[in-house]
């Protein structure tokens, strides 16, 4: 599914958005090697059309003093839900963030979806909320729960295999986003759905999700210059089948 968007702090670093949510059905004769999220069940098919949606991916999080990122400013936008058939998988959550503004613009919390949005730091005010994964919940489950701030940072995104990380105490780092998953559905392992980094340094510019991956977006930084947050990647849906 789509990937989530980073948000922009006012002041601090914005969380990183949640990846996209992965899923995948190989069959037991399909001579490739899956990702760990294989099984999300299988489809009997027949020659007529089928339904896809690839799902967009989230909006990053307009840095301080920028107007509107919905429903609260600052915080990323969600991505939208990739389906096939009677697969669905949810899109990531925006990173969160956390007060730097008069309530109650000043705090958002980070999304849930697929995998979940990491929440938002500012030093002077309450840590922002992390965003869950597997939302709404599917089995296999299709990503991890993005990590909450601590003093003055922003947490990573949860990606298909892992949540993010937790955000450091001090220091111009970032806190990397949870780790995707790799199938070798296209002949070659590739990894998609990635979590967004938590923001980094000050002044660096916050990176956006690839297209077609489901990556997630960074967090921005504001300590100094307005960064909004990196938008999250678009889905992707892939179908390898035998033609004769």
């Amino acid at each position: 599914a789509g990937g989530g968007g980073g948000s922009a702090q006012g002041f601090y670093s914005g969380g990183g958005g949640g990846a996209g949510g992965f899923r995948e059905d190989k069959s037991p004769v399909t001579p490739y090697t899956a990702s760990p999220l294989d099984g999300a069940g299988d489809i009997s098919v027949t020659a007529t059309g089928f339904p896809i949606t690839v799902g967009a991916g989230g909006g990053g999080g307009t840095g301080s003093p920028g107007t509107a990122a919905p429903p609260i400013r600052g915080g990323g936008g969600s991505g939208s839900n990739s389906t096939f058939s009677t697969i669905t998988s949810a899109g990531g959550g925006g990173g969160g963030k956390s007060g730097s503004d008069p309530a109650p613009v000043g705090t958002a919390a980070a999304g849930n979806g697929g995998s979940g949005g990491g929440g938002g730091g500012y030093n002077a005010h309450p840590a922002g909320a992390r965003g869950t994964g597997n939302t709404p919940p599917v089995s296999p489950p299709n990503g991890g729960q993005g990590n909450g701030p601590a003093t003055g940072r922003g947490g990573g995104g949860g990606g298909a295999t892992a949540g993010g990380a937790d955000a450091p105490t001090h220091g111009a780092h970032d806190a990397p986003g949870g780790a995707g998953a790799a199938s070798s559905i296209t002949a070659s392992p590739v990894t998609r759905s990635v979590g967004g980094n938590g923001g980094a340094s000050e002044s660096s510019e916050a990176d956006n999700g690839a297209a077609n991956t489901g990556n997630a977006g960074q967090g921005g930084n504001n300590c100094s210059t307005d960064v909004d947050g990196g938008s999250g990647g678009s889905g992707v849906v892939i179908i390898r089948y035998k033609f004769q």
